[in-house]
């Protein structure tokens, strides 16, 4: 990760463990369902990549809609000065839009609205993964069902039952957007899967 990324993640006291282990798994879903998102795009990779690195540096002001302030500090910290002006602008974006609320997209011209989205449902994903900031869970493998409309996610460090809300909304826009259900296997033990689907 670039060197003003990590300054950034310093100025405001970002834990850097969650912020990586939430890029990582970002990218390898990204990486994993290009056929299923069709983003396939160098910039879009980069814009999640940068997203996920800095989504939470909003803790620094506030906790509470803490996604605004990462958005305002993103758009406005003079240490991103040098970035070009989309980097910085989708790397707001998507990070302004990286917990389980309505979609705000109006930065962002209606054309990429779709992309965006996309782009978002990856983050929201990776981020639910690491709910517990322990970087426990680890992807083995992805697999996508296509005539069954399943996407399977097979995981170490699965998290409990007890999460499955918190993962449902966090997943929700993933199986809107795709039209598809996530079923998440655990690699580790004889588990029910935890079957994420679209509410709507």
């Amino acid at each position: 990760m670039e060197a003003n990324v990590q300054r950034i993640q310093e100025k405001y006291s970002a834990n850097v463990l969650h912020a990586n282990h939430v890029t990582q798994l970002a990218l390898r879903l990204y990486d994993d369902l290009l056929d299923l998102t069709e983003l396939d795009n160098a910039r879009d990779r980069s814009y999640l990549e940068h997203a996920a690195s800095l989504h939470d540096i909003g803790h620094f002001v506030n906790r509470k809609k803490h996604h605004h302030h990462s958005y305002h500090l993103i758009s406005s910290d003079c240490l991103l000065d040098e970035w070009p002006e989309k980097l910085r602008l989708w790397t707001a974006v998507l990070a302004l839009n990286h917990r389980n609320k309505k979609l705000r997209l109006e930065a962002l011209n209606a054309k990429h609205h779709d992309r965006a989205g996309s782009l978002i449902a990856l983050l929201r994903m990776a981020d639910a993964l690491d709910y517990e900031h322990d970087q426990s869970v680890q992807i083995e493998r992805i697999e996508i069902e296509w005539e069954a409309q399943q996407v399977h996610l097979h995981v170490q460090g699965l998290p409990t039952a007890e999460h499955t809300e918190r993962l449902q909304g966090k997943f929700q826009l993933a199986c809107h957007v795709w039209d598809m259900q996530f079923l998440l296997h655990s690699v580790e033990e004889n588990r029910q899967p935890i079957l994420l689907s679209s509410s709507t």
